[in-house]
């Protein structure tokens, strides 16, 4: 069940499709980040934490994407509201990474 859209069924099935499997692998990546992160070394483990955050964090932005989609479809303006969360998503990515650089393996 959905709102009215003008997009034929089968189109909007398969966005919601590949949506709700990026979501999945994203929240199963978190979950290998996390259990990676109590098994490696001590200098990544801080690394892993923001990675962890950052793989999180996309899965529920992208939880927040498949069911404002599903409830208001039609309404672009306000669709446009999840974007600060997608922008500060994206961000911990950066600074996963940057805690990856500044990692040390000696």
């Amino acid at each position: 069940p959905h709102v009215p859209t003008p997009t034929n069924e089968l189109t909007l099935d398969l966005f919601n499709a590949i949506i709700a499997w990026i979501g999945i692998f994203s929240t199963m990546s978190a979950v290998v980040a996390w259990q990676v992160r109590h098994h490696i070394g001590a200098h990544y483990v801080n690394a892993m934490a923001w990675l962890f955050v950052a793989l999180a964090s996309s899965a529920m932005v992208i939880a927040l994407t498949l069911a404002y989609g599903l409830l208001h479809l039609s309404d672009a303006f306000t669709y446009g509201l999840l974007n600060p969360f997608i922008i500060f998503s994206s961000l911990l990515y950066l600074k996963a990474g940057h805690a990856f650089s500044k990692a040390r393996d000696y």
